[in-house]
């Protein structure tokens, strides 16, 4: 095993020799936030609403928008639907709110627009939001199918399968589903997949079958980032989720008014109990060569967490492009239906980028690429100095062989500035 002092004295000799300008410290470039989201978005009626409530609300659009997208997409249940490689599509999704604590002004877009659902649906505003997500079975026992025993109903059972889950504190959601022997990301991850779910317990066994389950929820930045710093948790829960960041956008000391839905709830209403009804949605064939155009990019790979958690872009697409094309009251999707879904998903993806950056999932791997960043190239041997040279030759060797494969850093071969001493191997990390 190679001592510290030794490590650092050949580091200083590398240095040395590849020249000291490597070596002066960067400052790390600012992360921006993503550009606010294009009028394509604001595509109908659900723009109208942004529209009616902006003026009330320190909330952003972007905001309003997503709170109005997640409440009209489970009211409207599992009528209208499309198919992606034999996979079906609802216009349900999982949106999350993400912003600075407090003033990030996530939970300010939501009390407007439930008002609004309010008149456009009571029923389903009074029993189909609900929160408190603590576990897989209590969100089957809230939607569950009639039971029998013995050819006797013992559980009628709920009727209305329509769930949206609020969720104020994600984060403790989160916490929850990380507990040994939580049955909570399962569920919700069958939820979104197919809709229907199943506990079996010792003493009692409940399915609910053609649930209409979504998810609004707010977490902040730092709570995103400790949470989902895992890759197998963003492959396997994250890109079920669309994040979006939300910012204050105005200053009302006052609290704003509260804005009228006279004319708008009766014609919202309209095309809700219109839209409900069962209709299989497909492009017409202008949106076809549209969603070609754009469809090598959206799908392409990427890496890190980011890419795990943006790989899911075409299927949140597909179901946005449903809810814009049923909110038109339209029979098929149009151009201006795939716009609109492309402006909210590209939101999604910046705020991801945003958030995760270029984070690996690998902490080894993570803390040699920002050290790259920071301070620039270093050779191979100054890298053990990062973790106080108490890292394995191997481990770093797979950290970096991480980075290589991400396109995150890449090594060259330097000869030294004086002669007397062999190539020494550089790290850098690669430009975004």
């Amino acid at each position: 095993m190679v001592s510290v002092d030794e490590r650092r004295a050949q580091a200083a000799i590398d240095r040395e020799a590849i020249g000291k300008s490597d070596g002066q410290q960067r400052r790390t470039p600012a992360k921006r936030t993503p550009k606010p989201m294009a009028q394509e978005a604001y595509h109908g009626v659900v723009g109208e609403i942004v529209e009616r409530v902006a003026p009330h609300t320190e909330s952003s659009r972007e905001a309003l928008l997503v709170d109005a997208l997640a409440q009209l997409g489970n009211c409207m249940d599992r009528g209208p639907h499309g198919f992606a490689s034999g996979s079906r599509h609802g216009v349900n999704d999982f949106f999350v709110l993400v912003g600075p604590s407090g003033s990030g002004r996530k939970g300010g877009s939501h009390g407007h627009t439930r008002r609004l659902m309010g008149d456009v649906d009571p029923q389903w505003a009074a029993k189909c939001i609900k929160g408190g997500l603590s576990s897989g079975e209590g969100i089957v026992h809230h939607v569950r199918d009639a039971r029998e025993k013995n050819g006797e109903v013992v559980d009628p059972g709920v009727l209305d399968k329509r769930l949206l889950c609020y969720e104020p504190e994600y984060g403790s959601v989160l916490t929850v589903m990380q507990r040994r022997g939580s049955t909570l990301s399962t569920q919700m991850r069958q939820a979104w997949d197919v809709g229907d779910l199943g506990v079996l317990t010792k003493h009692l066994s409940e399915r609910a079958t053609d649930v209409h389950f979504s998810l609004l929820a707010h977490i902040t930045n730092l709570e995103l980032q400790a949470m989902m710093s895992d890759l197998q948790a963003a492959n396997g829960y994250g890109n079920r989720h669309l994040f979006f960041w939300v910012e204050r956008r105005q200053y009302l000391p006052d609290g704003g008014g509260l804005p009228s839905f006279d004319s708008l709830a009766p014609r919202l209403s309209d095309v809700v109990n219109k839209a409900g009804r069962l209709h299989l949605y497909e492009r017409d064939g202008d949106a076809k060569a549209v969603w070609a155009e754009v469809y090598p990019e959206l799908t392409a790979d990427r890496p890190g967490i980011t890419g795990a958690i943006t790989a899911r872009g075409e299927a949140h697409a597909l179901r946005l492009q449903i809810l814009y094309a049923a909110l038109d009251g339209s029979e098929v999707i149009r151009p201006e239906h795939v716009f609109a879904a492309l402006e909210v998903v590209r939101y999604a993806h910046d705020t991801a980028r945003f958030i995760f950056g270029n984070k690996t999932g690998n902490k080894d791997a993570d803390r040699i690429l920002e050290s790259l960043i920071a301070e620039g190239p270093k050779p191979r041997s100054e890298l053990f100095l990062i973790f106080k040279n108490n890292i394995p030759a191997a481990r770093l060797q797979t950290a970096l062989d991480l980075l290589v494969e991400y396109r995150l850093a890449w090594s060259e071969q330097r000869e030294p500035e004086e002669g007397g001493h062999k190539p020494i191997e550089v790290w850098t990390a690669t430009d975004w």
